[in-house]
């Protein structure tokens, strides 16, 4: 491994472990108030072309972090959807 990979895979733990608290606190506590909605979904597709990106150029760290972050910011998403209030008209 060069150095080069190292700070990829580096980079790759950091940002994937930083959503982790989010993701946590929103499962333990079921509270999505201050979820936003968009962000994450604007995250998610940033993920989806970022893996896709990672692929074409055959980029491990770039696919690992951002598939694994699709799957964290999903979980968030499906939170969102589930625990948030529902609007009645």
């Amino acid at each position: 491994m060069t150095y080069i990979d190292f700070i990829g895979y580096t980079a790759s733990f950091l940002i994937m472990i930083a959503f982790l608290p989010q993701a946590y606190q929103v499962w333990k506590t079921k509270s999505v108030e201050d979820v936003s909605l968009l962000t994450y979904t604007i995250l998610m597709f940033g993920s989806t072309s970022w893996t896709t990106y990672g692929l074409l150029k055959d980029d491990w760290p770039i696919i690992i972090t951002n598939v694994t972050l699709f799957v964290v910011q999903g979980s968030i998403i499906v939170c969102k959807l589930k625990y948030g209030k529902k609007t009645s008209h």
